[in-house]
């Protein structure tokens, strides 16, 4: 089943998009409409995977009526592993996605902080006396 590669390029791809898009918006609305994408696409990939179990359950069932107990057992299986590598890959493109957004704060604070005024430079010392002239 090609249903996690698939999901991770979509998240990864969702993430991209969030990343390079040149709108006013600011980088927190940026990352919280990536994790919004993700959570959807996540899951869409949930019930994708449950339906494609299902059809295939109801199609071994018919070819073999005798092992139906089994068939269902591991359809149950596979619909818990497709559900927990959605919520992996989901969980991690949210890491992603809150990493970004504390990378981009700080290279804000960066930047702020680089465009601050210097501090005026320390006033120049006074001229050091005269000797004093010997008395002749």
């Amino acid at each position: 089943m090609k249903l996690y590669p698939t999901f991770a390029l979509v998240a990864a791809t969702a993430l991209a998009f969030a990343a390079c898009e040149k709108k006013e918006a600011s980088v927190e609305q940026k990352a919280d409409d990536a994790k919004s994408n993700v959570e959807q696409k996540a899951g869409e990939a949930k019930e994708e995977a449950k339906s494609k179990v299902d059809e295939a359950t109801a199609t071994a069932k018919e070819k073999a009526p005798a092992a139906a107990a089994a068939i269902d057992k591991a359809a149950a299986e596979a619909k818990n592993a497709a559900t927990k590598a959605v919520d992996e890959t989901k969980a991690a493109a949210d890491k992603a996605v809150d990493a970004t957004k504390d990378a981009a704060n700080k290279a804000a604070d960066a930047t702020k902080a680089a465009a601050a005024p210097a501090p005026a430079p320390a006033p120049a010392p006074a001229p050091a006396p005269d000797a004093p002239k010997p008395n002749n």
